[in-house]
């Protein structure tokens, strides 16, 4: 009897053990449908109207040398529809937010968390959250996209600026290690695209993603220049993984997604009188440094355009004619651009306003000279200001 009875428990615990749970989330119209399981760890796949677009993929922080994504269990879970809409600027004056929201809890190995999942019929979005802990330190991720077939890539490779031309390339032929800036937009096999990218990155390192032997994209983050990480006393808010569905090229660009998956603006900001937001035209692209001799042409193809703000970019500041040293020149340019209802913004780099007295200085003289706005250069990223009153 006591031999059949632990033989007996024995089989209890193996299949306690054996035991894994799955989570499927919906999108509203029901054709989007990500499926959340802990069978081999924390993982996730994506079906879009009855095909799969992402394989089982692993997903995970990895918090003081330990990866709770793996050896995890789920638990409770919670969820509730988002409906809203708002305006914005841009394409369309009104965005849809409408998605599944379920947040579940997960057991991993070392401590517990919550993992945030939201179905749009448009794309996917999953993040973790971990609780404040003394003295953490985050390593990176496991966190991983494993796009179904072969699909085509459309990708660049400039993590300073996210200024590199555009290329493709069929996703079996990309090289293991291969690291690539985000996002990356994928022509499926079957029709449609798929875009993976990040939203709401806070607090948090930026990230890329770095192609593994089987061709799964893996987070990694890009801007740090080791792999010791960081260290937080504070609550953890991982930045949205996100798959964006589109059928067409005019769905992905229409798409509110990632937009949803922001906060909304501070009250502060969002009814301040100071921010005049619109439309820039900007040479970089098409001419290089700006040449003095050359801004009248630009700002009235601003104004044949409708635009309200035309971008001076690098370059302005090596300006010298006739006598006139740069601020002269870009006086001259303001004074013509007001003539056409034109208003202009200017670039400088961050570095040449370090300190509070630097700033205010140079934000005198741009205005003096009839600037309305200017143009930052953060670290591989240009923040836009709203008009200087």
């Amino acid at each position: 009897m006591a031999r059949h009875t632990l033989f007996t428990a024995t089989i209890v615990l193996f299949a306690i053990a054996a035991h894994s749970s799955e989570l499927k989330v919906k999108s509203p119209d029901g054709k989007t449908v990500v499926t959340v399981s802990d069978d081999g760890g924390l993982n996730y796949s994506i079906a879009s109207h009855g095909r799969e677009v992402m394989g089982k993929s692993h997903f995970g922080i990895v918090s003081d040398g330990v990866d709770l994504g793996s050896k995890v269990v789920l638990g409770k879970s919670s969820s509730h529809k988002i409906d809203e809409s708002y305006s914005i600027f841009g394409a369309h004056a009104k965005a849809e937010n409408k998605c599944r929201e379920t947040t579940v809890a997960v057991r991993g190995e070392g401590e517990a968390y919550e993992l945030d999942i939201r179905a749009y019929d448009d794309g996917v979005a999953l993040r973790a959250r971990l609780a404040a802990k003394p003295g953490r330190k985050i390593n990176g991720e496991s966190s991983e996209w494993k796009l179904s077939g072969n699909p085509l890539a459309w990708y660049q490779t400039d993590f300073g600026s996210y200024e590199g031309i555009f290329q493709s390339t069929p996703l079996g032929e990309f090289k293991p290690e291969q690291k690539v800036p985000m996002p990356v937009l994928f022509t499926l096999p079957e029709g449609g695209y798929a875009m993976v990218t990040e939203a709401n990155s806070v607090n948090y390192s930026d990230a890329g993603v770095q192609v593994a032997a089987d061709h799964s994209l893996h987070v990694f983050f890009h801007a740090r220049s080791d792999a010791a990480g960081w260290t937080t006393d504070d609550a953890v808010v991982q930045p949205w993984r996100v798959t964006l569905l589109a059928p067409d090229l005019d769905a992905l660009v229409n798409s509110d997604l990632i937009r949803n998956l922001c906060p909304p603006a501070p009250r502060e900001l969002a009814n301040a009188e100071w921010i005049k937001p619109g439309r820039s035209s900007w040479q970089w692209w098409s001419s290089g440094g700006p040449i003095y001799s050359e801004q009248h042409q630009w700002v009235d193809w601003t104004k044949d355009l409708g635009f309200e703000y035309y971008l001076i970019d690098e370059g302005w500041k090596k300006w010298k004619a006739d006598g006139k040293d740069e601020w002269a020149c870009l006086r001259e340019v303001c004074d013509y651009a007001k003539t056409k209802n034109v208003k202009i913004w200017c670039w400088i780099h961050s570095n040449e306003l370090p300190t509070a007295e630097r700033r205010k200085d140079f934000m005198d003289r741009a205005v003096a000279a009839g600037v309305v706005s200017e143009d930052r250069f953060y670290s591989g990223s240009q923040c836009a200001l709203g008009e200087l009153v």
